[in-house]
């Protein structure tokens, strides 16, 4: 990969563990010091660890699915959409916001 891509990669997955962490930390419990450190711990650890699990496990199956990977790709893409416009038609409960997680 180009070095562009690798620092998009990068930038990406920092703004979504920014997201995630700005959405925990609202919720959180500002007493409970210890369960934000798991929260970040744990969500930092995955971040970390899926890009390399995801890139061992597309090196093992390339060789099985090289032949048609972007029919694959497609339609991953393609019921990710879907599933996106059924339940953006759906009726919602109301969410209450107030609600604490932990």
């Amino acid at each position: 990969m180009e070095i562009l891509t690798n620092f998009l990669i990068g930038v990406s997955l920092s703004m979504d563990a920014f997201s995630i962490s700005v959405i925990a930390g609202s919720l959180i419990d500002r007493k409970k010091l210890f369960n934000s450190f798991k929260i970040s711990f744990s969500f930092g650890f995955f971040q970390f660890i899926m890009p390399i699990f995801g890139w061992f496990t597309g090196i093992r199956f390339l060789k099985y699915i090289y032949k048609f990977d972007h029919i694959v790709a497609f339609l991953i893409l393609f019921i990710v959409g879907a599933k996106l416009i059924y339940e953006s038609r759906k009726i919602e409960k109301t969410i209450d916001f107030n609600k604490k997680i932990i």
